[in-house]
């Protein structure tokens, strides 16, 4: 038998129900064709690989420039300043129980006239404190010659730390303060009791007894110059190891007092930090305040242009302060820059929040805001001082811009993403708990 012949013996025993009919050519075709390509599991491996890093690659084309886009150096601080935080916190009071009822009374609108739309570059400084808070107050204290045991102040905080020492001699009390964060500013004040003639009187029924005090009255001959109020603050600053080389001294003289200031000054550029001296009627030194630190640079990076600047006056958020300089001549209650608050404002916002009835019942419809147009016609490239949101303290490139109304706004001028902004919280309507009835 064969090969064939067996072949077809085996199949037909297989299957006895039926017989298998096969081609006489079966075998012959079968030596004539080409064997089929099984897949490689290897090959498929490589294959899956190969899918699996061109996924990857167009993932990575996608998500590597957002890893690889620098984080923002510092978010800035909601207030935009430390300074004058009580005027600052009353005025947050009446906006937020205005807001309750009303969207504002006044919108400003803001046009350019003339305003560059060119952009640039500008450097960023970052302040770092130089020394030793204790051994900067101790220091003070052998200049001022006061007296006492420095303590940390029962507010203070890991990152807001502040130490202060006081003491008193006769009616002539001293106080030494320092807040370690930021630019180190330290203040030393002294008071004379003995400068309020009081004495207690005797009421008619004999039982009772009232402090009654006289003001002082002015001694202007005992108040020094003007010239030698400067002198003598070049004096002491310089006696504290500071170089007033160059600085600018502005004074203020009346029949109660006098002081001097100058903003410090960084390679040549003016910071909105000042040093400061007073005296009070008898011509006695009455405060003196500074700083202990070292502006870092940090880079330097794309502005935008003065018309775009202008477009970021109303989100209330790209504010910075500008050197002193600028108020001169400028009505500060106007100027929106938050760090020149003062006592004044302060009292109107308090004013304001209590003239509001909180049972006032909302408005159906609400008021429309007044109105106003101002025209920015000028612009002055400038650094401005910015607070981050952990207390430091920073130099930025921005704009101050001038309006037709003889007032300006100081707007940073850094591309967005350069610093991160603060994020405000919206305040919510204000909802009157309802009646209690009976069943209540």
């Amino acid at each position: 038998m064969d090969k064939e012949q067996e072949l077809r013996h085996r199949i037909a025993n297989a299957d006895p129900a039926q017989e298998v009919a096969l081609p006489e050519n079966l075998f012959d075709q079968a030596r004539s064709r080409k064997p089929q390509r099984q897949p490689n599991p290897r090959s498929l491996q490589i294959g899956i690989g190969g899918m699996a890093l061109a996924s990857l690659a167009l993932v990575s084309a996608l998500t590597i420039p957002q890893l690889l886009k620098p984080a923002p150096l510092f978010t800035l601080a909601a207030g935009g300043s430390s300074i004058n935080a009580a005027a600052e916190t009353a005025q947050m009071a009446a906006d937020a129980k205005a807001t309750m009822y009303w969207p504002g009374y006044i919108e400003y609108q803001h046009t350019a006239d003339g305003l560059s739309d060119q952009g640039g570059k500008g450097k960023i400084y970052q302040a770092q404190l130089v020394g030793a808070p204790t051994q900067i107050l101790e220091k003070l204290m052998a200049y001022f010659g006061v007296s006492g045991e420095i303590k940390r102040d029962e507010w203070a905080t890991d990152l807001y730390p502040s130490y202060s020492v006081q003491s008193k001699t006769g009616t002539v009390e001293t106080y030494l303060s320092i807040y370690w964060s930021g630019t180190g500013n330290w203040n030393y004040s002294q008071y004379d009791s003995s400068l309020w003639a009081c004495s207690a009187t005797e009421s008619s029924d004999s039982e009772n007894q009232t402090e009654v005090c006289e003001s002082p009255k002015p001694t202007p001959e005992l108040i020094p110059t003007k010239e030698e109020m400067e002198s003598q603050a070049r004096a002491i600053f310089e006696g504290l190891g500071v170089t007033t080389a160059g600085l600018t001294f502005k004074s203020f003289r009346d029949d109660w007092g006098g002081s001097v200031y100058a903003d410090m000054s960084h390679e040549g550029m003016t910071l909105p930090v000042a040093l400061s001296v007073g005296w009070d009627s008898r011509g006695e030194i009455s405060f003196v305040s500074g700083a202990s630190f070292e502006m870092v640079e940090r880079g330097e990076f794309n502005t935008v242009s003065p018309l775009e600047a202008m477009n970021r006056i109303k989100a209330g958020s790209w504010y910075g302060s500008p050197p002193s300089s600028y108020y001169e001549n400028q009505s500060v209650g106007i100027a929106r820059d938050s760090a020149i608050a003062t006592e004044d404002i302060a009292t109107e916002a308090v004013e304001a929040v209590d003239s509001i009835a909180v049972d006032e019942p909302a408005p159906d419809t609400p008021v429309e805001p007044q109105i106003v147009q101002l025209v920015v016609n000028r612009s002055e490239a400038a650094m401005l001082g910015v607070w981050d949101s952990v207390g430091g303290f920073w130099l930025v490139p921005g704009y101050v811009l001038f309006n037709d109304q003889g007032w300006f706004d100081s707007i940073i001028a850094l591309e967005e993403g350069v610093i991160e902004l603060p994020k405000y919280e919206e305040v919510m309507p204000l909802i009157e708990p309802a009646p209690l009835t009976k069943e209540d």
